[in-house]
């Protein structure tokens, strides 16, 4: 996926719900980075639950953090949206952001480590952890979640080399061969 900042993989029975109560999303923070989820709110009461899990990659994020900003259209790893709300309910707790009343719009929610700097968070580099944790984070609100899709990764550079040597190995070919039947 990105390169500064990960988007985390949507759980929800395989499909993603344009409006829900309750949305649940499986995540990993990869090691000496923060993880993104960017979501709508349409306003009211919500309340932002993450805990460390055992998934993927086989290891729980030990005692996460979370940072709630605006989303501004900044790109992910380079965030300038305000930031809402912070959590970090002690050693061993599990954070939990609550308002009582947040406003409608696009919010990206950070995901890293207890010592997760809002530095660190802004732009996707972190100091911990050191190896890839998994997290879940709960999202309960008064209206709905609309989560934002997980973006399609970027085109890997040199893939295109492959097919560019075999065309243009084909137009030596083609005149070779125009060449020879004069």
């Amino acid at each position: 996926m990105a390169a500064l900042g990960f988007m985390s993989t949507i759980v929800i029975g395989g499909a993603v719900p344009a409006n829900a109560a309750v949305v649940t999303v499986d995540g990993t923070v990869e090691a000496l980075r923060v993880d993104y989820i960017q979501f709508t709110h349409f306003g009211g009461a919500l309340d932002i639950f993450t805990t460390g899990i055992v998934g993927p990659s086989g290891a729980e994020l030990d005692d996460p953090m979370i940072r709630l900003f605006v989303d501004d259209n900044s790109p992910v790893g380079s965030l300038t949206g305000t930031q809402v709300a912070v959590a970090d309910d002690g050693t061993n707790l599990d954070p939990l952001i609550s308002l009582g009343s947040l406003g409608a719009g696009n919010y990206i929610l950070a995901v890293g480590r207890f010592d997760l700097e809002e530095t660190e968070a802004r732009s996707g580099v972190a100091t911990t952890p050191l190896g890839n944790s998994d997290y879940s984070t709960t999202f309960t609100s008064a209206t709905a979640i609309q989560l934002a899709n997980t973006p399609v990764p970027g085109p890997i550079v040199g893939a295109g080399l492959p097919a560019l040597m075999a065309f243009g190995g084909f137009v030596a070919w083609r005149r070779r061969k125009g060449g020879a039947s004069v």
